[in-house]
């Protein structure tokens, strides 16, 4: 069996893990767009449930990325600790017990308990944990086991809080249904990452998929068998060939990458091209 993505008119067909954003109206003032000075540049996106616990949009131009502060160099690289602000090693035990000094997050969120932090720690991990609230310069959350070194000083970011939203191609989580995106101009339709598969194949032999474009596949860190492009359990099958597709613009932070296979014999893949696969 062959699936070809060419060879019907112009281009390569797509595969897309996205679905386009229907429920998208303007925000009316910053007390509905979470807070945000510039609200009146975003809109409110609604939408019905999760089909993934980690909510990832796209435009016809690639990603959008949930805000964070400090604004990194590189928002592709969202969890590279160099664009982290610092904590010193006297902090600690304090963040080990869930309360982390921060007297600028204190500020920007101004009492409004929203988005995350993420914490740099050991063994050379960054973790999310949600904001649980605050006393004084100290921004409160559930540690959960954290380890920080000792050795060296700490390494924290804000991430998903509709206060640091800075400019366009950025999103943050306002409900549990319901998001503010600062649009990017000339991005065209915003779509939701879904957490559907491209293929999904089982047991069987002699398969050729060819000439495809999967885009827009999304996966959360604790998702099972979320948004793979490509994902084959071979029971003993064999005869497999995989060529010529591209994979693009895809966040699986399942860790399992855009073609996952097992159990497989006699199997070429050759000429794909990869680009832009956060995590």
């Amino acid at each position: 069996i062959t699936y070809t993505g060419t060879g019907y008119g112009t281009g390569q067909a797509i595969i897309d893990g996205g679905e386009p954003a229907t429920d998208l109206k303007p925000c009316s003032s910053a007390a509905e767009c979470g807070g945000s000075t510039a609200w009146y540049k975003m809109s409110i996106l609604t939408f019905e449930h999760h089909a993934t616990e980690f909510l990832k949009l796209y435009d016809d131009n690639g990603f959008l990325y949930e805000t964070q502060w400090p604004k990194p160099v590189d928002r592709f690289y969202s969890d590279e600790i160099d664009q982290f602000a610092v904590s010193p090693v006297s902090e600690k035990a304090s963040i080990e017990a869930g309360r982390l000094k921060s007297p600028e997050i204190v500020k920007m969120l101004a009492g409004k308990v929203q988005g995350s932090l993420l914490i740099w720690v050991y063994p050379n991990l960054v973790v999310r944990r949600d904001i649980t609230g605050f006393d004084g310069d100290y921004v409160l959350f559930t540690p959960n086991g954290l380890i920080l070194y000792g050795d060296r000083p700490g390494r924290f970011a804000l991430i998903g809080a509709p206060r640091a939203i800075s400019g366009p191609g950025q999103y943050a989580l306002i409900a549990e249904h319901q998001a503010i995106v600062w649009p990017n101009t000339n991005g065209g339709v915003i779509e939701r990452g879904n957490g559907h598969h491209g293929f999904h194949v089982d047991g069987q032999s002699n398969i050729t998929i060819s000439g495809f474009i999967f885009r827009n596949q999304t996966a959360a860190s604790n998702g099972r068998n979320e948004g793979a492009p490509i994902s084959m359990l071979g029971k003993g099958a064999s005869n497999i060939i995989i060529e010529g597709n591209r994979f693009e613009y895809s966040s699986l932070w399942d860790g399992k990458g855009v073609i996952t296979l097992s159990n497989l014999s006699n199997v070429s893949i050759n000429n794909n091209s990869i680009k832009f696969i956060e995590k």
